[in-house]
């Protein structure tokens, strides 16, 4: 990756559709885009990684996702059970001599 060009000063930093001097807002706003914008420069060119890290957060919710899908499973396959039992039940109590 080529090295980042600084960038230049925005031209006109006033309201142009006014003609009025920015406001403390605005100001504030800019100054705030500035300072996340060097932030974001600076991260890019250091070259740290910006790959996802594993986080103890993360390794929680993989751990309940795969709980609830465990679950998931052990209820489908207990239903399915449940269906082959209870028609081998229904099968034999009709061919039991009575």
């Amino acid at each position: 990756m080529g090295r980042l060009r600084h960038r230049q000063p925005r031209p006109g930093r006033g309201n142009e559709t006014t003609g009025k001097g920015v406001g403390s807002f605005e100001r504030m706003y800019l100054r705030l885009g500035d300072r996340l914008g060097e932030s974001l420069e600076r991260e890019m060119v250091s070259g740290v990684s910006l790959a996802p890290r594993s986080t103890l957060t993360r390794t929680c919710a993989v751990v309940i996702a795969v709980l609830v899908y465990l679950g998931a499973l052990a209820l489908a396959v207990g239903g399915a059970a449940l269906i082959v039992i209870g028609r081998d039940a229904t099968d034999s109590a009709a061919t039991a001599p009575g």
